[in-house]
């Protein structure tokens, strides 16, 4: 079954369909008016995407501050990585057959490496979870991740830690984690 609609062709009767913004005419037959004003809205579209672009690379660059944490991170995500089995510790499902990035991906900071920098590299803040089955359930809410398998393990790492926080980043984690897990006990000792 066909449609019965017609496209319409450019405005100046020529054979070209019309380019979309540019009120019925082809690019290359508008008026200098419509082409103005149609390269101004292009013009504005790519400066606003490429604002965006600039935004979310300064935001990444303020998780790292410096070269030194770029690099302490890279080296523990390699060392992760060698001293991993390929199990999803959550699931149980085997993690053999996934790529590099997927294996990479597949490493997980128990306390997040945006939100506490000073652990960013603490071979202990680890855990291997898989990122197709169930890595993106841990990051929808820490009410999630206490009802996985996972968790009491997360838990036993969680409070192991805790003490090596900043002051600031204790207040985070309470107020995060605080309840879920007995931080107070821990908080009340330091």
């Amino acid at each position: 079954m066909y449609s019965s609609i017609k496209r319409k062709k450019c405005k100046c009767g020529c054979k070209k369909y019309p380019t979309l913004g540019c009120d019925g005419w082809s690019y290359s037959c508008a008026p200098k008016e419509i082409k103005l004003k149609y390269e101004n809205r292009r013009k504005l579209q790519l400066r606003n995407r490429n604002a965006r672009k600039n935004t979310q690379t300064k935001l990444r660059k303020d998780i790292y501050k410096n070269s030194e944490d770029k690099m302490k991170l890279e080296l523990w995500f390699r060392y992760q990585m060698q001293v991993s089995q390929k199990v999803c510790e959550n699931c149980g499902a085997s993690l053999e057959n996934l790529n590099n990035w997927g294996w990479k991906s597949s490493q997980h900071h128990v306390y997040e490496k945006g939100l506490f920098p000073s652990l960013m590299s603490h071979p202990k803040n680890h855990l291997t979870i898989g990122y197709y089955c169930s890595h993106s359930q841990i990051h929808t809410s820490v009410l999630n991740f206490s009802k996985m398998n996972i968790f009491t393990k997360a838990e036993k790492i969680l409070l192991e830690l805790f003490p090596l926080l900043t002051d600031e980043e204790k207040r985070k984690a309470t107020k995060l984690y605080g309840e879920y897990i007995n931080i107070k006990l821990i908080n009340d000792n330091t």
